[in-house]
């Protein structure tokens, strides 16, 4: 599968200072990992079929094509604030925070080997100060004013004692060999960790090096992807511009589809066997059917499914201008499909709609409605 993963230091443009977030190194050993089980990564979220979120922060938009996964590893409350509904699967390093979301506990990981040497530092900090300090240096500072026995490196620490900052960055694969001359591998988290019990990712790379047996990367890949199957997508009025990787069904025999056919009849698919679907410019186009074509695409989406609708919004001209446009939308047209909405109860139940849940509408450049559908779970 080709597979994509999102970290909070993707948001940091300087190559060069990335390699000073600890988010980054976390990536990397998660990629290779991934790598290791025969997957693909890709740096094009477009060619992606499955998306790792591994969450510092959240993401703008998660993508409706993905099989969506997501890690808390840290920033725990900012995490409370996703909607999980965009996920396929969620997993916390913390237990106590993956049983008050509701999601999976999937503990940190190292790859580190076990490995002895000679103390040659009291104490270490990797890490940027991130404003001045962190608190696990300023405990060190209160006990010892000078900086005595303690070595930092890092961004924002050139207030320090003189010969206590090193250097703005220690090489990541030479980590190991400074633990493990480390009397004591200095250590903090965000509040809110503290609160939910996370582990900060120098525990498990210490305990590893120490021989203790910790979840390696690998074991976090294949808990996070073993099961998951190739992605159905369909793309239905796909035209002469069909979206790689994509089933593409139109009633055009001169379009790109690979299935010629008209939408308003049966899906040529069984119950719950496609992941996801995208009606791009499509929908405003089919008369009185749609709600029988909304229900035959809620039929076929598997449980957890998703649907795109892209549609012109009304009253722009786009809308109206197209002689063949028979149907036209607002962002509260889709009320009328939510079966968590008093407009679905009182009338699209009525209209013998199938119950979604609406994830998301936007309207993008004032003229399109973006529509992000969910058939539930548990439909």
């Amino acid at each position: 599968m080709r597979v994509y993963i999102v970290a909070a230091s993707d948001s940091e443009p300087d190559e060069e200072r990335r390699l000073r977030w600890g988010d980054h190194w976390f990536k990397q050993s998660l990629g290779a990992a991934v790598e290791r089980l025969g997957h693909e990564l890709v740096e094009d979220i477009a060619r992606a079929e499955v998306l790792i979120h591994l969450h510092g922060y959240g993401i703008e938009r998660v993508p409706d094509w993905t099989y969506n996964i997501l890690w808390v590893h840290s920033h725990p409350s900012s995490a409370e604030r996703l909607d999980m509904r965009r996920y396929d699967r969620a997993f916390a390093e913390s237990a106590e925070f993956a049983e008050h979301m509701g999601i999976g506990h999937l503990p940190g990981a190292s790859d580190m080997q076990p490995l002895e040497r000679p103390i040659e530092h009291e104490a270490v900090f990797v890490g940027n100060a991130k404003g001045h300090s962190r608190p696990s240096v300023d405990k060190w500072l209160a006990e010892h004013p000078n900086g005595e026995g303690l070595a930092v490196w890092g961004e924002g620490w050139d207030w320090l004692p003189k010969g206590v900052w090193r250097g703005l960055y220690y090489p990541h694969e030479q980590l190991g060999e400074l633990y493990a001359a480390t009397r004591h591998v200095l250590n903090d988290n965000h509040a809110d960790m503290d609160r939910w019990h996370f582990t900060n990712p120098r525990l498990y790379d210490v305990a590893a090096l120490k021989g203790e047996r910790v979840p390696t990367f690998g074991d976090v890949a294949r808990a996070m992807l073993d099961g998951v199957r190739w992605q159905t997508r369909v793309e239905l009025g796909c035209g002469k511009v069909k979206r790689p990787g994509f089933i593409g069904l139109d009633i055009d025999p001169n379009s790109d589809a690979d299935i010629v056919a008209d939408v308003r009849d049966p899906l040529p698919w069984a119950d719950g066997e496609v992941d996801y679907i995208v009606a791009d410019n499509l929908m405003e186009h089919i008369g009185a059917p749609f709600g029988r074509v909304m229900n035959e695409c809620w039929r076929v989406l598997r449980p957890g499914g998703r649907m795109q609708v892209i549609v012109p919004r009304a009253p722009h001209p786009a809308a109206f201008q197209d002689p063949e446009h028979v149907r036209f939308f607002t962002p509260e047209t889709f009320d009328y499909l939510d079966g968590g909405h008093r407009r679905w109860q009182l009338y699209g139940s009525s209209y013998g709609y199938k119950p979604w849940e609406l994830i998301e509408r936007v309207v993008v450049d004032d003229w399109r409605i973006e529509a992000s559908l969910r058939r539930p779970s548990d439909g």
